[in-house]
């Protein structure tokens, strides 16, 4: 990746960024996981590359809100690095796997089918239980959802449909648009 460079106004020369600094505008401090702005960059390259098929998986950490507030922010803190744990290792180091939202992950899967995805997803669950075995004192809940595009498709829609997979898993019933652009989703139980 080419370093970002910023014209000094004094000595008209170009300075480079330092490594550290590229690294912490696309890597979440918390995770060490790419950020929601790379995940997008890199969905947009992949869709103008035409490089697919792509799956896109989708991950929520189920009652992290909860745990945070009923045992400290650390807790919280210390089921997300367990839900980093289950996720690295069940991709290859060429996904991308990111955190987009507090609780929140995805992952881009260049060249990856539907079938392999369903794989994956097996993978992640089998992780998840093992993940629990080992800390049961913070027992980790996933809700997954997974999506496939194919050349033509676009991976803006597909990261919608990977989202509502993963809210059907979790319960979560979504309607027909109420007005155009928006949908109401409503939570069962």
């Amino acid at each position: 990746m080419a370093l970002m460079e910023f014209l000094n106004w004094k000595q008209k020369k170009p300075i480079e960024t330092d490594k550290p600094s590229r690294y912490l505008s696309t890597h979440d401090i918390l995770t060490g996981l790419y950020t929601r702005a790379y995940f997008e960059e890199e969905m947009a390259r992949l869709e103008r590359e035409g490089e697919f098929p792509v799956s896109i998986v989708m991950a929520d950490v189920y009652g992290q809100k909860a745990i945070n507030d009923m045992k400290g922010h650390a807790a919280g803190n210390e089921m997300l690095r367990l839900t980093v744990l289950v996720l690295r290792n069940a991709f290859r180091v060429e996904d991308v796997v990111a955190r987009i939202g507090e609780d929140g992950f995805a992952v881009l899967f260049p060249g990856t089918d539907t079938a392999t995805v369903k794989e994956i997803l097996k993978r992640i669950r089998y992780s998840v239980m093992a993940q629990n075995r080992a800390y049961a004192h913070l027992p980790l809940n996933l809700s997954l959802g997974a999506a496939t595009a194919e050349k033509g498709d676009s991976l803006a829609a597909t990261l919608k449909q990977a989202e509502r997979e993963m809210s059907l898993e979790r319960g979560e019933i979504y309607f027909l648009p109420i007005c155009k652009g928006r949908t109401k989703k409503m939570a069962t139980g």
